[in-house]
């Protein structure tokens, strides 16, 4: 695993989503990191939103 500091958002969403769903809770990636993800990083939107 890289260092999170060197992560993509989207890479960085996964490891959160991953590590959450370790301990049993679900969690959807929503708000401006899902643009930044969907548009491959045309519209950099830095932050992280979850719903649980």
């Amino acid at each position: 695993m890289k260092p999170i500091r060197e992560m993509t958002v989207g890479e960085f969403g996964a490891f959160v989503a991953d590590q959450l769903r370790n301990h049993g809770i679900d969690v959807v990636l929503t708000g401006g990191a899902c643009v930044s993800i969907y548009s491959e990083n045309r519209y950099p939107l830095p932050r992280i939103e979850s719903e649980t």
